[in-house]
């Protein structure tokens, strides 16, 4: 009798087992739906389109409702929906969240024409005299040292560092203040 069984669950196994195989909607092949045109998943991932109405946050926790126009290498371009005007910021200078977000965005220059307050024109920049061109490349090198400063005060948990890094920010924001000081007294002076 022990055989009877065993070869009555083997017959029953070798029928059911294909039944079972066919009747999956599961194992249909890739391809059948893609023919179909209703794939069930796009090749490339939704990206969304600009401009981003998002409120972000810099690292030091201070909001700011914006209208995100552009993004480009490691900066953003956005309108400050307040009052209108248009903006570059580091992305570094985002708070953790914000900066994953943004890095994910696409690359899409901001619009032509665009006028970002706090700089001049590049046409401009190839006119103006020695004395403000040369303080104009020295607020730049302030300004990539004190990303990089936000950027490891941010990766940091030593406390001392930061307190240094901060200082150090500090002192950067007050000597790119005067030379901005210096290069407006100086175009008043000489039109």
């Amino acid at each position: 009798m022990p055989v009877v069984k065993a070869n009555l669950k083997d017959s029953i196994a070798r029928l059911v087992l294909p039944l079972l195989l066919l009747a999956t909607p599961a194992c249909e092949k890739p391809e059948i739906a893609e023919e179909s045109g209703s794939a069930p998943f796009p090749d490339t991932p939704l990206t969304p389109t600009f401009p981003i109405e998002r409120a972000i946050t810099d690292l030091q926790g201070r909001e700011l409702k914006v209208s995100i126009v552009g993004k480009t290498g490691d900066d953003i371009f956005f309108t400050r929906q307040v009052d209108g005007k248009n903006f570059r910021l580091a992305i570094s200078r985002l708070s953790p969240s914000d900066r994953e977000f943004v890095r994910q965005l696409p690359s899409l220059a901001p619009p032509s024409g665009l006028k970002i307050e706090g700089e001049t024109d590049q046409n401009a920049s190839s006119e103006q005299p020695r004395y403000v061109s040369i303080r104009n490349e020295r607020i730049k090198e302030l300004e990539d040292e004190k990303n990089r400063l936000y950027e490891e005060t941010d990766l940091t948990t030593n406390m001392i560092k930061v307190r240094t890094n901060r200082s150090e920010i500090e002192r950067i924001d007050k000597e790119i203040s005067e030379l901005k000081a210096d290069i407006q007294s100086y175009l008043r002076n000489n039109p």
